[in-house]
């Protein structure tokens, strides 16, 4: 597939997934990003352990960067490659990849 057509392939699956009790990612992303039930920290791990909530195919590590890039006032995005760089400006990060 080239990539245009592999994107279409991923963004129609991603949007058919369905946790047990019918909820979509969209649900999800909507309650992650904007609800009001506690703190966005408990509301990721609800999202990763619940199964109410839990998506399969979709972990703790894509909602987190979800949030970094939704939310990057509030939590700026952070990745190895981030890390790389903050570490390359004299920060002191662990680097996964080492």
């Amino acid at each position: 597939m080239k990539t245009k057509e592999r994107s279409e392939f991923l963004s129609k699956r991603l949007y058919k997934l369905r946790s047990d009790k019918q909820r979509s990612l969209v649900d999800n992303l909507f309650y992650l990003l904007y609800s009001d039930d506690r703190d966005i920290t408990y509301r990721l791990f609800k999202l990763w352990t619940n199964p109410e909530y839990k998506i399969r195919h979709v972990g703790l590590r894509t909602y987190g960067e979800i949030i970094g890039w939704a939310l990057p006032d509030q939590y700026p995005p952070r990745n190895d490659r981030t890390n790389k760089a903050l570490k390359s400006l004299g920060y002191d990060v662990k680097i996964y990849s080492e």
